[in-house]
């Protein structure tokens, strides 16, 4: 997905004369900005003895996004902006109708000022 912000200079020109009493960052925004994602996941229920009521599925993401991306020229392309998340995990759900996943990611960050993070996430939920 793509992105592109026409008037960003002037958004950018605007922000920039806000108050200080705001308390709202006065940064520049970009022009353009790019996120790309891909996602593989296999049903495994019957390869470890489960029924057609079940769905076990272990599953790797890899999501990238740059929100400031190829940014005009007076604009500084801040490689802080720029991560790529790699996720792997477990969902399960029984009879189409109630699921939990497990994941855990790694955010990289493309700037060695700033620490990579990693997650866990667990969600449980109806699926209507």
């Amino acid at each position: 997905m793509w992105g592109h912000l026409w008037n960003a200079d002037r958004i950018s020109e605007r922000n920039s004369r806000l108050s200080n009493n705001l308390d709202a960052p006065r940064t520049a925004v970009s022009d353009n900005a790019l996120a790309m994602w891909g996602e593989v996941g296999f049903n495994i229920n019957n390869y470890v003895g489960l029924d057609y009521l079940h769905r076990l599925e272990p599953f790797i993401r890899v999501d990238y996004y740059d929100t400031v991306f190829q940014p005009r020229d007076v604009l500084f392309d801040n490689p802080r902006f720029e991560r790529t998340v790699f996720t792997g995990g477990l969902s399960y759900t029984f009879a189409k109708s109630v699921f939990i996943k497990l994941d855990y990611a790694y955010r990289n960050i493309a700037t060695p000022d700033i620490r990579n993070e990693s997650t866990i996430n667990l969600a449980w939920g109806f699926v209507y």
